[in-house]
């Protein structure tokens, strides 16, 4: 059983970091404007990072205090932005992603139809520390099929992949005793959790899974 979870969690690993499209940014070889700070940005975009958001679900500016580790303040954002680059008809957006599995995520936004929209999300090696890091960054995308529903289509799937990682961390066991398992999807995120019989005290284990692409945002188990 060990061995097959493993083999489900290195599977969408592997899937995660996948670039989510096939061809290259509209901004691919235009010049670009240099930007440092969520203010800068259009108001539909921030929107779209959630700068509006209180809490964990939100993002912090540039140099600002997030939630770095899987040591948690819940009054603390999990992400932060790190810098951009921007143009009449696309966005690059560099952001910290903290917790457990602390990365940089590159975020590609798209000005179409009046309307900016993400469509790609990748991870970076390293911090960029200018416009120039960032560019430099972007390389010809590989083909790659994308599913109209996306990598993460239902729940069943949501749960699959949860308990592929559960397993590992928490014993199969433990988690065997947290069925049925429930999922619910929330801007373009599925959060996974167990259940407890009604008389039993204690937590459950919680995995929160990006749709786009499959990826393992955080894991935890309550007490």
């Amino acid at each position: 059983m060990k061995q097959i979870a493993w083999i489900v969690l290195s599977w969408f690993l592997v899937m995660s970091s996948i670039v989510i499209a096939s061809e290259q940014p509209s901004c691919a070889g235009k010049p670009l404007s240099e930007v440092r700070t969520l203010t800068a940005l259009p108001n539909e975009v921030n929107s779209l990072l959630g700068q509006s958001r209180a809490g964990m679900d939100g993002i912090a500016d540039q140099g600002g205090k997030f939630n770095v580790t899987d040591v948690v303040d819940e009054r603390l954002p999990m992400r932060r932005f790190v810098i951009a680059g921007l143009n009449s008809s696309c966005l690059l957006v560099a952001v910290e992603r903290g917790g457990r599995g602390y990365s940089i995520e590159l975020i590609v936004f798209e000005h179409d139809n009046d309307k900016w929209q993400i469509t790609q999300r990748r991870y970076l090696d390293k911090i960029p520390q200018s416009l120039d890091d960032l560019v430099a960054d972007q390389e010809p995308s590989k083909h790659n099929y994308k599913p109209p529903q996306r990598y993460v289509p239902d729940a069943a799937t949501a749960i699959k992949i949860a308990v592929a990682v559960w397993e590992p961390i928490y014993g199969d066991a433990q988690i065997a005793k947290e069925k049925p398992y429930s999922a619910v999807l929330l801007n373009g995120v599925w959060t996974v959790q167990g259940s407890l019989p009604k008389e039993m005290l204690g937590g459950v284990a919680i995995a929160e899974i990006a749709k786009i692409d499959g990826r393992v945002i955080r894991v935890s188990h309550g007490k």
